[in-house]
């Protein structure tokens, strides 16, 4: 990996936390071994004691640090690997992401290019190999209408653009060492959400630039999916409740509660994502030109799935968060 000898300081530390999906990370850790030209790198990856994820990475990557975890949340995982690893750049990569052989090239490159900036990614898009189930994700994740401002991290990007942080996804988000980076422990997913709003609150610029594009598989099935968007939806209900914990836990109950006193409040609350739904139903059988039953009620499975199950993991983790650990440090 630090071809170029031991004079030359390590510029990119590769983080992966891998659990159970041995086949993913070896294609992963292909595309890392292929990279042209990278500067001095390292990889680090958390294996959660397991005897199969480290003979994956061996047989890959031998000279890769190999960080024994057990029963940590991935944020508390990545806490450790953040405090094993000797690069400038942290480069956080999930294990079924699929890289550019240009990718740790063109990271030193354009961190290079941008030096006051401490926080770069790209977007991430489904691979076009992938099967149809998990393309449709793909594009309603891309829907604003659906997913808001975070649709910017599954659209194509065709220039540099500065960002808040919401254009950033944790499957290849870049760190600078001396943002003093650390992830909260306590959340059970969107981990990176308050790990950005720490940073931006710091002044810390971020920047999301073409060349950082990955492909990220979606998941198998519906039920896959909608625990994805679960988990999303409750890591992000836990950093709203403890950044906003009064607001947070009187806000919402007030408004279901509001709508439910209204004359047919309760229909209005189960109408509004089903109106969604078909709405990008409609305009993606419109786009991709498929009027096929199965695929149209296939599109609308998943579209419900998005305001609902990520709805309700808000709502779960709006209630059961515990403000007291907001002091997990986060930059």
């Amino acid at each position: 990996m630090n071809a170029s000898g031991p004079e030359r300081a390590i510029e990119i530390s590769v983080c992966i936390v891998s659990r159970d999906r041995h086949n993913a990370l070896g294609l992963c850790l292909s595309d890392l071994a292929g990279q042209s030209d990278p500067p001095p790198w390292e990889i680090l990856v958390a294996a959660d004691n397991d005897p199969a994820t480290e003979e994956v990475v061996a047989a890959w990557l031998p000279l890769a640090t190999i960080v024994h975890t057990a029963g940590l949340t991935l944020g508390a995982n990545r806490n450790r690997l953040i405090d094993c690893a000797h690069g400038t750049l942290l480069l956080f990569l999930d294990d079924d992401t699929r890289l550019r052989p240009t990718l740790l090239h063109d990271l030193a490159e354009i961190a290079a290019a941008y030096p006051t900036t401490g926080v770069f990614g790209g977007p991430n898009l489904t691979p076009e190999d992938a099967p149809w189930f998990e393309q449709v994700q793909g594009r309603l994740l891309a829907l604003p209408l659906l997913t808001g401002p975070m649709s910017h991290r599954y659209r194509q990007l065709t220039a540099p653009i500065a960002t808040g942080g919401r254009g950033l996804t944790l499957c290849n988000l870049a760190v600078r060492r001396q943002t003093n980076a650390r992830f909260p422990e306590h959340q059970r997913g969107g981990e990176e959400c308050t790990l950005l709003q720490g940073l931006r609150a710091q002044g810390v610029l971020m920047l999301r630039h073409p060349a950082l594009t990955v492909e990220h598989r979606r998941r198998p099935t519906l039920r896959a999916w909608s625990r994805q968007l679960y988990k999303y939806g409750h890591g992000r209900g836990e950093q709203l409740a403890t950044s906003h914990p009064v607001a947070m836990r009187i806000g919402p109950l007030a408004c279901v509660a509001f709508a439910l006193r209204i004359r047919r409040g309760r229909y209005v609350l189960a109408a509004t994502p089903l109106i969604a739904a078909a709405s990008a139903t409609g305009w993606l059988a419109v786009v991709e030109r498929s009027y096929r039953p199965r695929d149209l009620l296939g599109t609308f499975t998943q579209a419900v799935a998005i305001p609902v199950t990520y709805g309700v993991g808000v709502m779960r983790g709006i209630l059961t968060a515990n403000p007291r650990s907001a002091k997990d440090p986060t930059g």
